[in-house]
């Protein structure tokens, strides 16, 4: 089952341990679309890591919701979350209040890149930069032209590897 990055936190934090215990390499965190999200929810408790990548991660659970009900069924995502949220915090036991990168960016003390699809219809370009505001510096952001929340890479190839490789380069 997933928790839109919620219970993933321990899955990250366990994978972290386990490369520091059998390497002494210093580590990046990557995270694509609910991995981005994961990445940020740590926040603070990413001691062993030297920097994140977070790419297409929502700034909160409820903009993520909305934003897919008026991408896929063209009605606002409050009419769905009538039903969903509650179903959803039941069975998850947990408050969607407590899935908001937004709200835990600000304890990461680390250089962070975020990157965002200027046409992705799941994470909106104002979304994105909500959540890049929001982050403490040393932090960057890249909206890549054309791309939508599944296709960043293969939007720019040449763009991307030259952006994220020169982001680990500069904080390694």
């Amino acid at each position: 089952m997933i928790s839109f990055g919620y219970y993933e936190i321990n899955d990250l934090l366990a994978a972290v341990r386990f490369v520091k215990s059998i390497s002494e390499s210093e580590i990046a965190v990557y995270g694509n679309s609910q991995g981005g999200v994961t990445a940020i929810m740590c926040a603070d408790s990413l001691k062993d890591v030297k920097c994140i990548i977070s790419e297409a991660a929502f700034d909160n659970l409820e903009n993520a919701i909305d934003n897919r009900f008026r991408a896929y069924l063209f009605i606002p995502g409050k009419i769905g979350a009538i039903l969903m949220i509650p179903l959803a915090e039941d069975k998850l036991k947990i408050n969607i209040d407590d899935i908001a990168p937004i709200k835990l960016i600000s304890k990461i003390h680390i250089p962070i890149f975020i990157i965002g699809g200027e046409d992705d219809k799941r994470i909106l370009l104002e979304d994105t930069i909500r959540l890049y505001e929001a982050a403490n510096q040393p932090k960057e952001l890249w909206i890549v032209p054309n791309a939508g929340h599944k296709n960043i890479l293969s939007a720019d190839p040449d763009g991307y590897n030259r952006k994220v490789l020169g982001f680990l380069k500069r904080n390694f």
